[in-house]
């Protein structure tokens, strides 16, 4: 369970847990705040890298977003690269999910800035990023097929 946690999320899993062995597609619309973020000119950034420093970087950088969204609550939602999807449904944060994603949006940017510092030590120039707000009532739940669903 531990290291199941470790791959989908420990909120993911402690959702699922109690239907594991029965898991089917399906879900609701649900009150929901949520963070898009990446890293501008990643790809160009990563294909002058070795695959294996290309990987790391990308692994730092989902590092830098747990560390901004977990104290808020928020659930890493998937990761693609150098990008990330940060959800805070109010069922599991709170009323004040909206706060939440917003704070949790600003420390990224605080933490952003803090791994400029790396940046500047291996000489990539100045670490520029993309952040997006949104709320509402999105469909939440698994989506896929018996060989492969996604929380």
């Amino acid at each position: 369970r531990s290291a199941l946690g470790r791959f989908v999320g420990r909120d993911s899993l402690t959702r699922v847990a109690g239907t594991l062995g029965r898991l089917e597609p399906g879900g609701d619309e649900e009150d929901t705040a949520a963070f898009v973020c990446d890293i501008r000119g990643y790809s160009t950034l990563s294909q002058n890298l070795p695959a294996r420093e290309s990987g790391l970087l990308a692994g730092e950088f989902a590092g830098v977003v747990i560390r901004a969204a977990w104290p808020y609550g928020g659930h890493v939602a998937d990761f693609a690269g150098d990008g990330a999807l940060v959800i805070f449904p109010r069922s599991q944060v709170g009323d004040d999910y909206i706060w939440k994603a917003t704070q949790g949006a600003l420390s990224l940017r605080e933490k952003m800035a803090e791994w400029q510092k790396d940046w500047d030590e291996r000489g990539w120039g100045e670490l520029r990023f993309g952040v997006g707000l949104h709320a509402g009532r999105p469909w939440v739940g698994l989506i896929g097929v018996d060989e492969l669903m996604k929380v």
